[in-house]
């Protein structure tokens, strides 16, 4: 049997705008911990399965500080890097977090992609939100033996 040895590594790179104001907005997020996450496939043989789909820990990412001025929303979206198409990546809401305002949504994964999405929405400060990560789509036949980067940007916007 011809064994085949393919190297994959998926190299994501988190960006988080943390402490700016964006077009006037007064809503400020600001990232608790690193932002890079690193998986790395090493070694597949033809014929084998691999895991397609790949997650961060419930509390590896986290949001340390929302602080708006206004209701807001956070908006998000996949930017630079060499992507692969068959790659997806989601992100979803773990905790409240917490703190004297209120927060919705995001609490299913949903898919980061290169166009601005809303991720979840609040009102008043909220501290520690934490957020988890999946990458879906990893398969031998569709992706190269090769690294693939992404930047995701997360935007506090003003309701």
């Amino acid at each position: 049997m011809h064994r085949r040895r393919i190297r994959l590594t998926l190299f994501i790179i988190l960006f988080f705008l943390g402490e700016l104001l964006i077009c006037e907005a007064k809503t400020n997020i600001k990232l608790g911990n690193t932002a890079t996450w690193t998986v790395t496939i090493d070694t597949v043989t033809a014929g084998t399965d691999v895991t397609d789909s790949y997650y961060t820990t419930d509390t590896q990412y986290y949001f340390s500080m929302i602080n708006p001025k206004n209701n807001y929303r956070i908006d998000m979206e996949r930017t630079t890097g060499s992507w692969n198409a068959n790659l997806s990546i989601c992100v979803m809401r773990t905790t409240d977090g917490s703190g004297s305002g209120t927060i919705s949504g995001g609490t299913s994964y949903i898919e980061i992609t290169d166009s601005v999405a809303t991720f979840f929405t609040g009102s008043d400060a909220r501290n520690d939100v934490y957020i988890k990560y999946r990458i879906d789509g990893v398969t031998v036949p569709d992706l190269a033996a090769t690294t693939y980067t992404s930047t995701i940007t997360y935007t506090g916007v003003d309701n």
